[in-house]
């Protein structure tokens, strides 16, 4: 029996060599042109199918030179250009223009495809460094997104990210930074009611649990989970597209282009911590079971853990060749990062990174928020006299910091007070 397995076994594998030996073999590049001669027909035949022409314009990126001859650069934009025209006249807005023509797909009608596009054709142009194009069409891309989804949204987030990138490019960084932090806020407001209601509902759920009631109980807090879970998964799939956009051509611009996508890296370390957080709400209450809290929220909590490290390290690579510091936004992010490790059970690492970032950095309340996480760990990882001396000494500096901070911050306001005081006693002298 074991013999006839055997034989059977190398009969099989032969015919899958023989199988695999009829197939052609392709090069990289003979497969890529292969796919672009083949989509190129297909535009030909369907000469309103959106995903053709957007498909062969998303290869183009990997050529020089477009089979036409044209620049790939040039014959993608005509590519979406085309994607463009075709979904505004299936939209509302172009009505006729698509019953001119007597059937309309769906897919052309959806809003969000037509950003997208959009969105591509304006990273074209900052690829080929006209990014004073590129931030015209943002521009109008943002204000068309504004009417349409959400401010929070994953498409919109992605607009607005790029349109920062593209306005760092043009050299307009208050605009970037004004631009970034508008975001932040509608992310973390997003993200702040979410967690909320999560919690509002889940505190019900248990209620009802624990009454054994009878009633009809509807488990609207799962929904918040899967929300959370495909809003953190939609965030990183823009990230990883904007992450993908070429460098720019000087140092500053490249700057302020990674602290940008720091700052989105941010906002969707500050998603998969949500989501985290709320899931193990529910692994901790004793009608849980012991071990879902390995499978559901560790997961998430080692994915921001990631996406935080690499941020941290970008951060802190970014901070212009300077050996002895730590800038504001790296600080920021070990922060975060620290809540990583410590949700990991790496509770020595975390103290680490939080005593590093408290010796080489000079911002008052990026040092005393990571004193105060000291605090914290410091009484989790020796729960004694000891951890708590240690703990109450961290608060102390901590508060300490701020009142000084604050001291210094009064200062300044009753300098430049002072200051209008008297360009008013100037200026009526006059």
């Amino acid at each position: 029996g074991d013999k006839l397995l055997a034989n059977q076994d190398k009969a099989s594998l032969a015919s899958d060599a023989k199988l695999h030996a009829d197939i052609p073999k392709f090069t990289s590049k003979e497969l890529l042109a292969t796919l672009m001669d083949h989509g190129i027909q297909e535009c030909k035949k369907h000469s309103r199918d959106v995903s053709s022409f957007y498909c062969l314009s998303l290869l183009l990126n990997r050529v020089p030179t477009a089979p036409t001859g044209q620049g790939s650069t040039q014959f993608s934009n005509n590519l979406l250009q085309r994607c463009l025209d075709i979904t505004q006249q299936a939209s509302s807005n172009g009505m006729l223009g698509w019953l001119e023509y007597g059937s309309s797909d769906p897919v052309e009608r959806n809003p969000e495809l037509s950003m997208e596009i959009a969105q591509k054709l304006a990273r074209n142009f900052a690829d080929a460094n006209e990014h004073e194009m590129a931030l015209d069409i943002l521009s109008g891309l943002r204000r068309q997104s504004g009417l349409s989804l959400p401010r929070a949204h994953p498409r919109t987030v992605s607009i607005t990210v790029d349109m920062a990138i593209a306005a760092a490019a043009v050299g307009d960084h208050d605009g970037a930074n004004q631009i970034m932090n508008q975001t932040s806020h509608d992310v973390s407001a997003y993200l702040h009611s979410k967690e909320q209601a999560y919690f509002n509902l889940h505190r019900e759920y248990l209620s009802f649990q624990q009454n054994h009631t009878q009633s009809f109980f509807l488990q609207q807090h799962a929904d918040h989970i899967l929300e959370l879970k495909n809003y953190a998964a939609l965030m990183e799939e823009q990230l990883n597209f904007v992450a993908s956009m070429r460098k720019m051509t000087t140092k500053e611009k490249n700057t302020c282009r990674t602290a940008i996508i720091n700052s989105h890296t941010m906002l969707v370390v500050n998603s998969y911590m949500v989501l985290a957080n709320c899931i193990s709400s529910g692994e901790n209450h004793p009608t849980q079971q012991q071990h879902t809290k390995q499978q559901q929220s560790i997961q998430y909590w080692k994915k921001a853990f990631q996406l935080c490290q690499k941020a941290f390290k970008s951060a802190v690579n970014n901070d212009n060749d300077k050996t002895s510091t730590i800038s504001n936004q790296a600080a920021m992010i070990g922060y975060n990062l620290s809540r990583c490790l410590r949700e990991l059970n790496k509770l020595n690492e975390a103290i680490h990174l939080l005593n590093m970032i408290v010796t080489k950095n000079d911002d008052i309340i990026g040092v005393s928020l990571c004193m105060w996480m000291m605090a914290i760990l410091s009484i989790e990882e020796c729960p004694n006299e000891r951890g708590r001396v240690r703990a109450l000494s961290l608060l102390h500096g901590a508060s300490n910091r701020l009142e000084l901070g604050m001291m210094k911050k009064k200062n300044i306001d009753d300098g430049m007070k002072r200051q209008r005081n008297v360009h008013h006693e100037t200026l009526e002298m006059l």
